[in-house]
């Protein structure tokens, strides 16, 4: 926008002023501006803003909300701008009537799949610019229809960044044949990895949201079909060591595209190495994270006007280092619309030095580790917990017949959490009597629907039984779930597949 008020240096001047000084900055775009106004005072301007930088724009800005006092001039974020030289110019700041709702994971990879299939595979479409995809009518409206209206404004950015990173990897070895999230190989490569080998996902072995193949698809499935027939152990290695080589000669490439959080995409390849020696050790002390209780968070405070508190935990984990990354686990219910009770599931997200949604970690995986380092207590079995205040208490307020204190209730967690307290647990009180009222009163919430406060109390447990491991497997095993949430191999788990990570 700024390139296109070309010398009209005052109006220039004052747009940058004004997207600088926005209140909601939420947005990676904060405006987008009519790509077919040709500078000319007879056209006006249109330029779109959300709902509150609209009204910060018509009521507040020192420079465009003077105009109110003309009604003519400025009718609806409308301003009669005069410049240098007499011409008048139309602008008209439009606010977003619908604001888009939140896009499936599956829109984001199909969008992804589709921008890099114009980029890389159409010789005429060249995406120069954030406004360039915009403006292509074959791209854009395929978007429109995949996201089912408006594309947000975020993931334009993204997907520009995306394909700017990626250009000069991919360009020129075409001709690639297909590009898919769903069905063709994305199905063939599921089914194998799910049959065959104990990941109960996909992206259990593998994040890849989308995969590149060229060549004959059908040869290269005949040929994993050799490689996994039989009941060879090693053939999940074997699995792997195909595509690393495949994926050297980009034949075929699974890509995990993440959300970019800043201007410029980021990118990565993982597992690619055959070597197994080159595998960071994770019982090596030296190649731990410092893990201990004070990377456990949890908050036990109902806010004001809330009958419940959050429903999570956290484990967050630093780096050492002077670029310091931060992996921060939120775990919580799977499902927390459910009214029959809920597994936990680990969220990570990398923070700092070019941060990224990691996706969800392998919890069967994770959970299977502490037993393997001794700690066989905790199980991801949420009916082994409390469902209600009366089994939490062994109460029922006064009411017959009396419900007995569940296994682990309320004797049980007020260890479990003063332990935690005591071992320095980040918390917004240590005050247990209040802690469990708080439990209590969480269970009671229209919101809880049996499933929100049993899961805080699992992963209450999990921390517990965290700690239980002493303070070096401690590190080891938050060390494992660091690579374990990214789908990197370690000597420990080296069964993750090859994948590009852009994000």
């Amino acid at each position: 926008m700024l390139k296109k008020a070309g010398t009209k240096t005052q109006l220039k001047t004052e747009l940058a002023n004004t997207f600088a000084s926005f209140p909601d900055k939420s947005q990676s775009l904060l405006a987008v501006g009519d790509a077919d106004w040709n500078g000319s005072h007879t056209q006006a301007w249109i330029i779109k803003v959300n709902a509150k930088n609209h009204d910060w724009i018509v009521n507040k800005s020192p420079i465009w909300s003077v105009e109110k006092t003309n009604p003519k001039a400025f009718k609806d974020g409308k301003k009669l701008y005069t410049v240098t030289g007499g011409n008048d110019i139309k602008i008209t700041w439009r606010k977003t009537k619908v604001s888009p709702s939140k896009p499936t994971t599956q829109m984001q990879e199909l969008g992804s799949a589709w921008i890099l299939e114009r980029a890389v595979n159409d010789k005429k479409t060249t995406f120069k610019s954030v406004q360039d995809i915009v403006n292509d009518k074959v791209t854009y409206d395929k978007l429109v229809k995949i996201f089912r209206g408006e594309v947000p404004d975020d993931w334009i950015f993204t997907y520009f960044a995306q394909q700017k990173r990626l250009f000069n990897v991919y360009k020129g070895n075409s001709p690639y044949t297909v590009y898919n999230r769903d069905g063709g190989f994305m199905d063939y490569i599921s089914d194998i990895v799910t049959t065959n080998f104990d990941f109960p996902k996909k992206d259990s072995w593998n994040p890849a949201d989308i995969w590149i193949i060229k060549g004959n698809q059908k040869k290269f499935e005949a040929e994993i079909d050799k490689i996994v027939e039989g009941d060879d152990q090693n053939a999940i290695y074997q699995l792997n060591d195909y595509l690393i080589v495949k994926y050297l000669k980009k034949e075929i490439m699974g890509l995990s595209l993440k959300k970019v959080s800043g201007k410029v995409a980021k990118f990565e390849v993982v597992n690619i190495s055959r070597d197994k020696k080159m595998l960071i050790d994770t019982k090596d002390p030296l190649m731990n994270y410092p893990v201990t209780p004070k990377c456990f968070q949890s908050k036990f405070v109902i806010k004001t006007g809330k009958k419940n508190f959050t429903q999570d935990v956290r484990l967050v984990i630093k780096s050492r280092g002077r670029k310091v990354k931060t992996y921060d686990f939120q775990i919580k219910a799977n499902s927390s619309e459910s009214t029959t009770g809920s597994n936990l599931k680990f969220e990570a997200t990398q923070k700092g030095a070019g941060g990224a949604r990691l996706g969800k970690a392998p919890v069967d995986k994770i959970v299977s580790i502490m037993h393997e380092m001794g700690q066989t207590g905790f199980q991801n079995k949420y009916d082994r917990y409390p469902a209600t205040a009366e089994e939490f208490t062994g109460s029922a307020k006064g009411e017959e017949p009396f419900v007995p204190q569940h296994e682990r209730g309320e004797r049980y967690f007020r260890g479990v959490i003063q332990d935690l307290i005591r071992a320095d647990m980040v918390t917004d009180t240590k005050d247990i009597d209040l802690i469990i009222n708080n439990i209590i009163e969480s269970f009671y919430s229209p919101e809880d629907r049996t499933t929100n406060t049993r899961c805080k109390l699992m992963g209450l447990d999990f921390f517990w039984y965290m700690l239980q491991l002493g303070d070096d497997k401690m590190r080891e095993f938050g060390t494992d779930m660091v690579y374990i949430a990214q789908k990197k191999r370690t000597r420990k788990n080296d069964k993750f597949g090859p994948f590009g990570k852009v994000y």
